[in-house]
């Protein structure tokens, strides 16, 4: 049986007897509250026939008006509540009780008539007084006679409605209590129920779970009895042969990834070795030529004119581009083969020392250079150094045509990262082209604007990623720029 269908039997029942409950004890309140009535009933005849006899007495011992005049009142009033009570009381055995109470009363009521109607003749037969006394007393002691016959009946009635009473309450004392006993045995019986079917379930699906979890994708879990376990198993089904399917095309693309990589490494280091073999190679000649070009201007200036010496000073300019291009170069190589040395940086002292050293003395006289108490880091010393070199030089480089001659180094801890910044407040350039910053050869301005290889910002990204942070830019034209570079806390202090 399905967890679920369980629950709703034992709601079902318990909300029944809950509802039989209801309809039993409301049945005994008003069985209680009509036999309460009806003692309440016998209370007032009880008291209607004490005060009729006292009243009785009286006029026997006086023989007055008002004594008689009252006596009968109370003779109408318990009249008409035997009536009352004959119209309340239901039971067969109640209404013969109450059929002789009536009948005793009828009785008194005659003979009480009977006797006043003797007392009231009694003055017009005075000659008989004896003989009429005696009657009287006789008559009297009759009526007494028949009181005492209605109280015991009375009390009959009273006794017969207590014990209906007292079986009422114990009947509804039972009834609570059985409903309270079932009741606590289906919540018992239910909760031990679902707490071993919860409990063999959730084992099972434990087991199967560590299973799937620990790499057994063939495992599956058995799906019955049919319940929520069963389709939780199901789901669980599902997901390990989803699992085995995803898997086994992820092992696919994994090793045909680690194919790829491993050519692409290797075309790398072809690629590196070809640029280092190719600029490494390209500076004697380099050399070679301005050389040549240098001993041809000493030597023959006067001779080749004014336009050969222009040429041979495009020849030699051309030829230091170029070595300079190729010293970059192979820095750039250097950077991705050499192993990173870390050890604390005090990131503040290493980039005022790196300032004075990124342009000509006179040029930095003229600026203004701020730095925070920006955080020490664990990182290779002389791979640092590069970053601020580039960083600060390209600062002073593109600030010197503006009016504001000012580079600010801040740094800063933020989510995990320490952030280290340089602003200047130069020429700025277009944040659309911000991705091509940190290309290789990639440039936002010409070479005969601002002297640059374009490999200086390449070289920052390489070694800020190998010590596992990232670069990133801001600026507006005309409005300066604004570099980040941040390295992981666990290598800041």
């Amino acid at each position: 049986m399905r967890i679920r269908s369980f629950l709703a039997l034992t709601a079902y029942a318990s909300l029944a007897i809950i509802c039989f409950m209801v309809l039993a004890t409301g049945g005994m309140m008003l069985a209680t509250r009509r036999t309460n009535d009806h003692l309440s009933i016998i209370e007032n005849l009880k008291t209607y026939v004490l005060e009729r006899a006292l009243l009785r007495t009286e006029y026997y011992i006086h023989h007055g008006n008002t004594e008689r005049i009252q006596a009968l009142a109370r003779s109408d009033s318990l009249i008409s509540l035997l009536e009352t009570a004959q119209a309340s009381f239901t039971g067969l055995t109640d209404k013969q009780m109450l059929e002789d109470i009536i009948q005793e009363n009828a009785r008194i009521v005659e003979l009480f008539d009977i006797y006043i109607n003797l007392v009231q003749r009694k003055d017009s037969y005075s000659n008989t007084e004896v003989q009429t006394s005696e009657y009287e007393k006789n008559l009297f002691s009759q009526i007494q006679i028949q009181g005492y016959l209605l109280n015991s009946n009375i009390q009959n009635l009273e006794l017969s409605q207590r014990k209906k009473l007292a079986v009422l309450n114990s009947v509804s004392t039972w009834l609570q209590t059985s409903f309270l006993v079932l009741n606590t045995v289906i919540i018992l019986v239910n909760a031990m129920w679902v707490t071993r079917k919860l409990a063999h379930g959730v084992e099972r699906l434990k087991e199967g779970t560590t299973r799937i979890g620990g790499g057994d994708l063939e495992f599956r879990l058995a799906e019955t009895p049919d319940d929520e376990i069963a389709d939780v198993a199901k789901g669980i089904n599902m997901m390990a042969t989803s699992l085995s399917s995803s898997f086994s095309s992820i092992r696919t693309l994994e090793n045909e990834a680690s194919r790829r990589n491993t050519l692409l490494e290797s075309a790398n280091k072809e690629l590196e070795t070809f640029a280092y073999s190719v600029a490494h190679d390209l500076r004697a000649p380099l050399r070679s030529i301005d050389g040549f070009a240098c001993i041809l201007q000493e030597d023959y200036g006067k001779a080749l004119g004014q336009e050969g010496n222009r040429l041979l000073d495009i020849i030699r300019s051309s030829g230091q581009k170029m070595d300079t291009l190729t010293q970059d170069l192979l820095e750039l190589t250097r950077v991705g083969k050499t192993d990173i040395e870390k050890s604390i940086v005090d990131m503040r002292k290493l980039a005022i020392d790196t300032f004075g050293l990124c342009a000509a003395p006179s040029i930095l006289a003229d600026f203004d250079f701020r730095i925070g108490n920006i955080p020490k880091a664990q990182a290779d010393a002389s791979m640092m150094q590069r970053v601020w070199l580039n960083l600060l030089s390209n600062a002073v480089k593109y600030s010197v045509p503006g009016q504001v001659h000012r580079v600010e180094v801040d740094g800063t801890i933020k989510d995990g990262m320490a952030i280290y910044s340089v602003r200047d407040h130069g020429v700025g350039f277009d944040q659309q082209y911000a991705g091509k910053l940190f290309g290789v050869f990639q440039r936002l301005h010409g070479s005969e604007e601002f002297p640059g290889s374009g490999i200086g910002l390449s070289i920052v990204k390489r070694i800020v990623e190998r010590h596992g942070g990232k670069v990133w830019a801001e600026g507006r034209v005309g409005n300066g720029a604004t570099f980040h570079f941040s390295l992981p806390t666990g290598g800041s202090i």
